[in-house]
């Protein structure tokens, strides 16, 4: 069965069953993201619990098409916010500190994991919310691209270059942080070390009080749930809230509802990415050592003016390594809100084939903005001989 049908049926049939599979399927993800974050397995365990709980009171209102995945490494990040949180800054420095002590390790992705594990909850966060749920999936779940495939909805291929492209993000983020690796390195950290099994003894404990939806659980447990789902309540109704006047017409006659303003008026620092307003290659289809040229147009509204743009190029050459991105030639500099137009010096491939074509457009804030976020597919350029 898959996560709807277990769904239901838990939710119309109170089936213990069926959560307890949903428990057994997630509650390695849910855990080690918590014990990334955490650094403590008890305190890994109190929030698998509570992640769980609000599962459960959850399961007859989630929608269908919820990528459950993506649903519970939130729900994990939300419960963070009912935790002391200065308990939990301490223990992620001291595990800093003892990782930092133990860096230089044999095998290369052991030591890369210990430097980027603490951050990368984090990092995971910050991505987009397909590409977090395709990594999720991909590597914390240990799926085939045709799992991830089947359960994105997408093609093969597509989801072949959504997760190389994830990858890319997710490496990017680390870089701005200072832990600047390899793709390849990233790749094969994640592969080695993504994946892991909750604790022996951990997913019975847990389904049994999440079915009883925190009745028989700790009071603190219950709480960090109510937290959870009262969280993720707020973060999904604050996007329909507009701060402005409307007015509806109502018999004819004019009626005015102020909507209500944001909590926080203090001015915060700019997070608003750049804009991408054109996108586009010529020509399409070239033959080999013929060259085309890649043109954009983007701007800034941010406050923070325009940094940098740099072209992206993955080949698609049937191999199994789809979609691997690199950056062709050297950042373009930016400056100003723009619109600004440019384009790329002529790329050449050194082989026939397929290739897909995007750029990252970055801010003096640190902002950052991909073609497929600006609602551009990446462009596909045929080369033959």
């Amino acid at each position: 069965m898959d996560d709807w049908q277990l769904l239901r049926d838990y939710a119309t049939r109170n089936s213990e069953e069926a959560f307890r599979a949903l428990v057994d399927r997630y509650a390695g993800l849910v855990y080690h993201a918590a014990l990334r974050q955490a650094g403590n397995p008890h305190t890994a365990e109190e929030v698998t619990q509570a992640v769980f709980i609000a599962l459960a009171q959850k399961a007859d209102r989630l929608p269908r098409g919820t990528v459950l995945s993506g649903w519970l490494f939130r729900a994990t990040r939300f419960a963070f916010n009912n935790l002391a949180r200065e308990q939990i800054r301490r223990q992620r420095r001291e595990q800093e500190a003892v990782m930092m002590e133990n860096i230089l390790r044999p095998d290369e992705t052991a030591s890369v994991w210990e430097q980027i594990v603490p951050h990368l909850n984090d990092a995971l966060d910050r991505l987009p919310r397909k590409d977090r749920e395709a990594v999720l999936i991909r590597f914390f779940q240990d799926k085939s691209h045709r799992e991830l495939a089947r359960t994105l909805g997408v093609s093969e291929d597509a989801a072949k270059v959504r997760v190389s492209r994830a990858l890319e993000k997710l490496r990017l983020i680390f870089a701005r942080q200072g832990y600047a690796m390899p793709s390849a390195v990233l790749l094969a950290t994640i592969s080695a070390h993504g994946a892991q099994s909750a604790p022996a003894g951990l997913t019975a404990s847990v389904a049994s009080v999440a079915v009883a939806k925190g009745t028989v659980g700790t009071t603190s447990t219950l709480t960090i749930a109510k937290g959870v789902l009262k969280i993720m309540a707020w973060t999904k109704a604050k996007t329909a809230i507009v701060s402005g006047v409307v007015v509806l017409l109502a018999a004819g006659t004019p009626i005015v509802l102020v909507t209500a303003h944001r909590a926080h008026t203090q001015p915060r620092p700019d997070r608003n990415p750049p804009k991408i307003t054109t996108l586009k290659v010529s020509p399409s289809t070239t033959t080999l050592g013929g060259g085309f040229t890649v043109s954009y147009m983007v701007s800034d509204s941010g406050g923070s003016h325009l940094n940098g743009v740099e072209l992206w190029r993955a080949h698609v050459n049937g191999t199994g390594n789809d979609g691997t991105w690199t950056q062709i030639g050297a950042t373009v500099s930016l400056s100003g809100d723009g619109p600004v137009s440019g384009a790329f010096p002529e790329d050449i491939p050194e082989e026939p084939g397929n290739y897909w074509y995007g750029i990252h457009v970055t801010d003096h804030a640190g902002n950052i903005i991909y073609e497929d976020q600006a609602g551009f597919r990446p462009i596909r350029v045929t080369v033959i001989r």
